[in-house]
């Protein structure tokens, strides 16, 4: 099985390293994997962005990925999503990966704090910063009021994720927070009657918009 694993992981490579330069990166990622026993996570990682190699092939930024900076990129962000136990968080540094090939002008700084901070924080962190830049119809028709048009995020994501509890959702805000993806300030901009998408979008800073586009699926 370990045999069958190896060779399906030089497969990807020889695919992956078809587009991308990095077969020094993706050796020293299956090196430390092959110690730690997370091939498999490996595997996902080269054969998700295998799978989407035809999607951008044409819009790909030459200049970036023949750069050293890429080859740290796609070391980092392999690394992390082999060590990461939530699939959706491994798929958000694919996305890192993959979106920042196409970017025109890439700041490799600001990836890398985008892979940094998704190492960082929870699923529950990823589902309320995605709320805030992109809310739902259903959340959009949630209106402000007295009680909640001046309160801290708590309360009115209450209203919209019953079921998490004060102290799951504090836990969020608070990663969110400390990864500057969101400010949890007391917002007075809206009015009664408007929608909470006005309160809750402006409480996302803007490495957190930035944040949430890079972890997304390409179009």
């Amino acid at each position: 099985m370990e045999r069958e694993q190896k060779a399906i992981i030089e497969g990807l490579v020889t695919t992956v390293a078809g587009l991308f330069p990095v077969t020094a990166a993706i050796t020293n990622i299956y090196n430390i994997v092959q110690a730690t026993k997370k091939e498999a996570r490996l595997e996902e990682f080269l054969s998700g962005i295998a799978e989407r190699i035809n999607t951008i092939e044409g819009r790909v930024n030459i200049d970036f990925i023949k750069h050293e900076d890429f080859e740290d990129l796609f070391e980092l962000t392999g690394r992390l999503a082999t060590q990461e136990r939530v699939k959706s968080k491994r798929d958000g540094f694919r996305n890192i990966l993959l979106n920042g090939a196409i970017t025109k002008d890439p700041n490799i700084e600001l990836l890398e704090s985008y892979a940094n901070a998704l190492s960082v924080i929870n699923e529950t962190s990823m589902i309320l910063i995605s709320t805030l830049h992109s809310p739902s119809n259903e959340v959009l028709e949630i209106k402000l009021d007295e009680r909640n048009i001046d309160a801290d995020l708590e309360t009115p994501l209450g209203l919209i994720f019953p079921e998490w509890g004060y102290e799951k959702t504090q836990e969020a805000i608070h990663l969110l927070t400390t990864q500057r993806l969101i400010l949890n300030n007391r917002r007075s901009e809206g009015h009664p009657g408007d929608s909470w998408a006005v309160l809750g979008k402006s409480c996302v800073t803007d490495k957190g918009l930035g944040f949430v586009d890079y972890i997304r699926n390409l179009d």
